[in-house]
């Protein structure tokens, strides 16, 4: 066979709105809801791209969570999402396929966990997502175990000035056709002034 190569680059831009709503219930249980509404995604092809300029319509996207207070220093926390992405087949080429999707996740907080004699709230939690494309004709699908701690490294009169996030993921992507397992760790840092 011989050898070919093959080049682009491609600007995306786009519009979207979200809109939603919170409510407190009995204060010990939050409810939130929204709705994000999208235009099409305009790719822009770059002079010189082997392709052309491409538009992909984007579904409509609900969510809704929930956290409860159990106990002093324990919340428990739920959400679900779902998106029809199908409305996109039709601009994609080759062998991908799009599909509704949903998805949910649980997770939970304790509040009251000290470290080095500093708050440092543990969490723990999973998600288990229908993913949008697959290539092959299995629905893929993506499934994550979480555990992480926010560390206060700084704070005055009951308000945090620095503080660290540490978590840490086990996740599986799968489509039937092709799996995925991977290990992967987040830190950031949030550094506030008066």
């Amino acid at each position: 066979m011989d050898p070919f190569e093959s080049t682009g680059s491609w600007s995306y831009s786009g519009q979207l709105v979200t809109g939603g709503v919170a409510t407190d219930l009995a204060q010990v249980i939050r409810v939130a809801a929204s709705v994000t509404w999208s235009a099409a995604l305009e790719a822009e092809a770059s002079e010189g791209s082997d392709g052309a300029d491409r538009s992909f319509h984007l579904p409509l996207q609900m969510r809704v969570g929930a956290s409860a207070v159990l106990a002093p220093g324990f919340v428990l926390s739920a959400s679900a999402v779902r998106a029809d992405w199908s409305v996109i087949a039709d601009d994609l080429s080759g062998s991908s396929a799009a599909a509704s999707t949903t998805g949910f996740g649980v997770g939970i907080e304790l509040s009251q966990v000290r470290v080095l004699g500093k708050e440092a709230p543990f969490r723990f939690g999973f998600r288990s997502a229908g993913l949008p494309f697959s290539l092959g004709t299995k629905r893929a699908t993506e499934r994550i175990f979480s555990g992480g701690l926010a560390l206060t490294l700084n704070e005055t009169d009951s308000f945090v000035l620095a503080s660290a996030d540490l978590a840490i993921e086990r996740g599986r992507r799968a489509d039937g056709t092709i799996t995925e397992n991977f290990w992967r760790g987040t830190a950031s840092l949030r550094v506030s002034g008066f």
